[in-house]
């Protein structure tokens, strides 16, 4: 009976994830969409990488600044997400900005990744409600300002079992503080609290995963305000070790992922690790070959290989979305 489940669960699943291939949309621009995994736990972020196909040629001419502007504007793309069941919706929900380069524009067609929690916050932020019905259900991604979607996308939301139960009510609790630790990596001091638990008593569990990740990209943070680029091996090493760890939390082109390996780099870099920085930035610029933390990976990368990795130097992509 198990494996019978087990069977029939991994057909749904490879059913949902046929779908995001299909693509559909409207206006002079088209997005498509596909989910990071065609299955999400309740509560947790889901990932979308967005791909933005342009009607007309991305040229910028620096003799006609009007012109090369309007061409800039056509990147800047705010998205939300309605999801679906039996073709009505159940909910709608913000999704983070995508970061949509000019580099990638060349060929039309540019990716970046989003991310969202299902539910809704109210609007001075104070609360969060979650969409809480386990199920199979379509998400559509929306640019409203363009009127255009992309194609409905099968996921599965499912409710924790086991030892997620608890973890998961942990979770939900650290909301919405949870929402600027994940994806904005700042904190107060309940929200630090209950990722902490999480990140020690529910570390295989995927709600102490995003801990753990959170944590270590705070500590980064935190230990730049504190330390700037100074230290060396005593103050970096420390953050390194625990972004080493971080990094290898989630697999494949997980935003979150991508952010601890570029953090990673440049912790690396002021800890005096030139060729684990080097292969940490070969890395990103490689497993996110798109976006901007591609982007600024394979900057460091080509600052590491022209200047020899010296921290005197190697300071302008390290130093880049430093801590406000």
């Amino acid at each position: 009976m198990i494996l019978h489940e087990n069977s029939l669960r991994r057909a749904v699943l490879i059913v949902l994830a046929l779908g995001a291939g299909y693509t559909t949309g409207r206006g002079e621009d088209r997005i498509e969409s596909s989910a990071y995994s065609p299955e999400y736990l309740l509560y947790e972020p889901t990932v979308f990488e967005v791909r933005l196909i342009l009607d007309e040629p991305f040229v910028i001419d620096p003799d006609d600044p009007e012109e090369s502007l309007r061409q800039l504007r056509r990147l800047h793309r705010r998205f939300d997400a309605i999801l679906l069941r039996s073709g009505a919706t159940v909910q709608e929900f913000w999704l983070t900005s995508p970061d949509f380069q000019r580099e990638d524009a060349i060929d039309g067609r540019l990716c970046a990744q989003v991310m969202g929690f299902v539910g809704k916050s109210d609007k001075r932020g104070q609360t969060f409600t979650h969409f809480e019905e386990p199920g199979i259900y379509e998400i559509v991604v929306r640019d409203l300002e363009h009127g255009v979607e992309s194609q409905a996308v099968g996921v599965r939301l499912r409710a924790p079992v086991g030892d997620e139960i608890p973890a998961a009510q942990l979770f939900k609790k650290s909301f919405p503080g949870a929402l600027m630790m994940i994806l904005k990596q700042k904190a107060d001091e309940k929200t630090i609290g209950c990722f902490e638990r999480l990140a020690s008593e529910y570390p295989e569990t995927l709600y102490g995963k995003y801990a753990i990740v959170s944590l270590a990209l705070i500590r980064w943070k935190e230990t730049f305000r504190e330390r700037n680029i100074k230290g060396g091996a005593q103050v970096w090493g420390p953050v390194a070790a625990e972004l080493t760890k971080a990094a290898a939390t989630f697999d494949g082109p997980h935003p979150l992922r991508g952010q601890a390996l570029f953090d990673l780099a440049r912790a690396q870099v002021w800890a005096g690790q030139a060729t684990e920085a080097r292969r940490t930035a070969q890395t990103l610029s490689t497993d996110f070959p798109t976006g901007e933390l591609g982007h600024k990976g394979r900057q460091l990368l080509s600052e590491l290989d022209t200047m020899g990795a010296r921290n005197s130097q190697v300071v302008n992509t390290v130093q880049e979305n430093s801590p406000e």
